[in-house]
């Protein structure tokens, strides 16, 4: 047993200080079983065990590699970005928000969400060069990016009240679920956009506001309030099912082999061309609008 004033530093003591090295590269490593808020420098050999931490180490632009576990996350404003993966083989991480991240970055950085999982996402993302989701499954809240591009694939969006994803050029949605977004619901902006194989179901409104083009393939619109607005669109092997409502606007519209379904009104303004459309059983009436033109072939109304 060693006693008290033995324990006591006296002025001739040494106390050895260790330097901690900082992380290198641009990924910052967290563990909920091995992480070290006190001694852990952010390294793989020496990871962080909170988010808070993790997050006054980097340097805007880094990667925060998550092994498996829950993080919890609470309010936090940067001026500067950062992105989320969870660590090879990792099929586990879970980012909780009990509060809301207000992010901003002016020297074209990217905010990637790789293999990631969160829960009640409040997110405010401004003025970054790209914002990319992958095989993620983002439970939100209240969420708006302003990228130059945006991209989701393999990924489900899903929850909260107001989702605004704006891009200065494309937004690209590939393989992906956009699910139960009410209130105010989703809005994309962007100069183009391009949808392919994903899923728009149960949201209270669903709007495009495009300026370009829009190019529809193999896609699922169920049970929304959908509004779509640009300047041309063009819609494949789409189907359009039991919707609130539909009302799409453009200059020129080509529409094959799509179908309209049980919708409750479908309005549609612009030059139209149709080709193997099927639409059977919607209530109410659907709504061709100053057509400037319109060529119907091989349909069914």
């Amino acid at each position: 047993v060693v006693s008290y004033e033995k324990a006591v530093l006296q002025s001739e003591d040494k106390l050895p200080i260790a330097i901690i090295a900082h992380y290198s590269g641009n990924n910052v490593y967290l563990s909920k079983s091995s992480g070290n808020d006190f001694i852990g420098n952010g390294s793989g050999d020496s990871p962080f065990l909170s988010l808070n931490r993790a997050l006054r180490a980097t340097e805007n632009g880094d990667t925060l590699s998550l092994n498996n576990g829950t993080y919890n996350a609470v309010n936090e404003s940067y001026n500067k970005v950062f992105s989320f993966r969870s660590n090879p083989g990792q099929d586990s991480v879970l980012i909780n928000f009990n509060g809301s991240w207000v992010l901003h970055d002016s020297t074209g950085k990217d905010v990637n969400f790789i293999d990631i999982k969160t829960q009640n996402m409040s997110l405010n993302i401004q003025d970054i060069n790209h914002f990319d989701v992958k095989n993620s499954d983002l439970g939100l809240s209240t969420v708006l990016i302003e990228s130059g591009y945006i991209s989701v694939n393999n990924s489900k969006l899903s929850g909260g009240g107001h989702t605004t994803l704006k891009a200065e050029s494309n937004v690209n949605l590939i393989s992906s679920e956009f699910h139960g977004i009410t209130n105010v619901g989703i809005k994309i902006e962007s100069n183009d956009l391009m949808i392919k194989e994903s899923e728009f179901n149960n949201n209270s409104s669903v709007l495009f506001d495009v300026e370009n083009s829009i190019v529809d393939t193999l896609n699922s619109y169920i049970g929304n309030g959908l509004s779509i607005n640009t300047n041309s669109l063009i819609s494949k092997n789409s189907s359009f099912s039991n919707n609130h409502s539909v009302n799409i606007n453009y200059n020129n519209g080509n529409w094959q082999h799509s179908q309209l379904h049980h919708n409750y009104g479908f309005s549609i303004s612009g030059s139209t061309e149709i080709s193997h459309l099927s639409s059977i059983d919607n209530y109410g009436t659907v709504h061709l609008d100053d057509i400037s033109m319109l060529m119907i072939d091989s349909s069914v109304f």
